[in-house]
């Protein structure tokens, strides 16, 4: 299974990948997408898909 990783130093915070994941698995903390509810994800890649910055890729964990 697929879970995604965040690349932090090209995240910008601006939520678009937590509006897009079905499973609420990102939330944006101190101004950076986190996965925090990581064993709720399915691996769909709807995040990685939205990151409008690249920073989101996914990795099998």
């Amino acid at each position: 299974m697929n879970f995604p990783i965040i690349d932090e130093e090209k995240c910008v915070g601006c939520g678009i990948c937590a509006d897009a994941c079905p499973k609420n698995v990102i939330e944006i903390v101190e101004n950076v997408a986190k996965a925090v509810r990581i064993k709720d994800c399915d691996g769909c890649q709807v995040c990685a898909e939205s990151c409008p910055n690249d920073a989101i890729r996914m990795q099998e964990i």
